[in-house]
């Protein structure tokens, strides 16, 4: 039983896809002539991955004008908000959505605290060691973990409540919430600090096709592309359809058996993903314009 366990981790091994370029900037993978995928590096790092950064931006900066700037509410008359969900409280749930700017638009204090929240979360991850030895390398990107958190997150300070999504991607605005177009969302996404995020950012951003049909669309999503790469930003994922499409494609997948999506990370056939993650997607802000 030793032997075959041996022989299967060396198969293993043996078979996995080697990786050069990284293993030439990981420590020891050079002098031991090793991949980094084969033993090569000498430490594992660990690399936790932040869920909602946009949610809590904006929860907070709720909480800083709300409650301590207009002190306009007590912190024990928040808990309860949050705590019955917001039932009852709808008026107060739509000034907290609508009466405080929201990341996404390009607007400084918004943004800023976004950047803070990031900022913080990678900064404090990497003052920890693993129990393997290596640090933490924290990123800002979720994949499609956010969409685990319906119904079992309860409410949240910025309107969300425990039924809805919490915000895609990782650097992503809350959906619905960037309304002042694609250039002022990713603004918004290139003032956080994405040199402290080392395992990566992970940017949607989802366009009717009318807007970047043609010669001209192409152009001006290049530009967009460039622009937002040229400003420090890491990444950017795009998915051009049509939100109508989406909600008739929930309705007769029969229909769309070949329509394909990008969800975080990485494109799927949109019929074969469950609701959750399909409404995702059709919530996710439709930019009309490139």
């Amino acid at each position: 039983l030793h032997a075959q366990s041996v022989n299967a981790v060396e198969f293993a091994h043996s078979t996995l896809c080697p990786t050069p370029l990284v293993s030439c900037f990981v420590d020891d993978c050079i002098e031991r002539g090793v991949d980094i995928r084969r033993g090569g590096a000498h430490y594992n790092y660990t690399s936790p991955n932040a869920v909602g950064l946009a949610n809590l931006g904006d929860s907070m900066l709720v909480i800083k004008r709300k409650i301590f700037e207009e002190k306009k509410y007590s912190m024990d008359e928040l808990r309860g908000f949050l705590r019955s969900d917001f039932l009852g409280h709808e008026r107060v749930r739509q000034e907290f959505l609508n009466d405080v700017p929201k990341y996404g638009n390009d607007d400084d204090e918004a943004d800023a605290m976004a950047r803070r929240c990031g900022e913080d979360y990678c900064i404090d991850f990497k003052r920890y060691t693993g129990y393997r030895g290596a640090s933490f390398q924290p990123g800002l990107q979720s994949i499609s973990a956010h969409a685990l958190f319906v119904g079992s997150l309860g409410a949240t300070p910025d309107g969300r409540t425990k039924q809805m999504l919490v915000s895609d991607g990782g650097v992503s605005p809350a959906q619905g919430r960037d309304i002042c177009g694609p250039t002022a969302a990713m603004l918004s996404v290139a003032k956080l600090n994405h040199l402290e995020a080392t395992n990566g950012a992970l940017l949607n951003v989802k366009f009717h096709p009318s807007a970047v049909k043609g010669e001209r669309g192409l152009e001006n999503l290049c530009a967009l592309t460039d622009a937002f790469f040229g400003l420090g930003a890491q990444h950017v994922q795009y998915n051009v359809v049509d939100s109508e499409v989406l909600r008739d494609a929930q309705k007769h997948p029969e229909k769309y058996g070949d329509l394909v999506v990008r969800v975080a990370g990485f494109s799927v056939l949109f019929t074969t993903l469950d609701t959750v993650l399909q409404n995702d997607i059709i919530e996710r802000t439709q930019h009309n314009c490139c």
